[in-house]
């Protein structure tokens, strides 16, 4: 039963929350995979004991699903940032992408004033401008290298509160918080300076690897790119 802590659930714990196979499927552990080309063999420890029983494949389909699903949300998400913030804006903005999704609103909404307040249909008119931390990155959103953190990011990709001269790409905290992998808190040394990195630890580790290798393929940066407008700059 507590062979993820090695039978002794009193001195050991598993501390990542997740669970990989070999790829040979004999044999596996608690954590993360220790040998990076192993990574499309872990899924999130709950997912593997919610689906305990069914054959390990079948719930790696399960996890990549799920992973599809953050991107399908974050699209959505982002087209509900276009539409807050095209009118009544400084800068000029891209066309809006699409129509307001109510998945979109309910998960921005509940990012604002919190899940336990969201009662009901979630509306549009819900979410306020004047509600949002908007914060600003150096880069090209269509650029997946500058949406994707380097080796030394270990804490996260660097936004920040005030608009840069350069090109750069703007979203909010809540934008970032509503998709649910992801999210955004302030650098404890500097007020200005946020912080995006992955709700789960090892999928930040993953994240990172697609930088060190040069693929840049992780899901998490096309998450990212969705919910982020550019901005004009030089």
């Amino acid at each position: 039963m507590y062979t993820y802590v090695h039978n002794n659930p009193l001195k050991y714990i598993d501390p990542t929350g997740h669970w990989c196979q070999s790829k040979d499927g004999k044999y596996s552990h608690a954590g993360g995979c220790n040998d990076p080309s192993n990574k499309d063999n872990y899924v999130p420890d709950k997912l593997y004991y919610a689906n305990k029983g069914r054959k390990y494949r079948d719930i790696i389909k399960i996890y990549n699903e799920e992973k599809k699903q953050a991107v399908g949300l974050s699209n959505e998400i982002g087209n509900i940032f276009l539409n807050i913030t095209a009118t009544n804006n400084s800068v000029a903005l891209p066309g809006i992408r699409g129509g307001i999704s109510t998945n979109g609103v309910r998960a921005i909404v509940a990012a604002i004033v919190g899940t336990a307040a969201v009662a009901g249909e979630a509306s549009f008119s819900n979410i306020k401008r004047e509600d949002l931390n908007y914060i600003f990155r150096k880069g090209r959103a269509n650029k997946a290298k500058d949406m994707t953190p380097r080796p030394k990011d270990t804490d996260g990709l660097s936004f920040g509160r005030k608009s840069y001269l350069e090109k750069q790409v703007m979203t909010s905290m809540e934008m970032v918080n509503a998709t649910g992998v992801l999210y955004a808190y302030q650098d404890p040394k500097n007020s200005n300076h946020i912080l995006v990195r992955a709700v789960d630890p090892y999928e930040h580790e993953l994240w990172i690897q697609s930088y060190a290798n040069g693929t840049y393929d992780y899901y998490l940066t096309e998450v990212l790119q969705n919910i982020v407008i550019q901005l004009p700059g030089k």
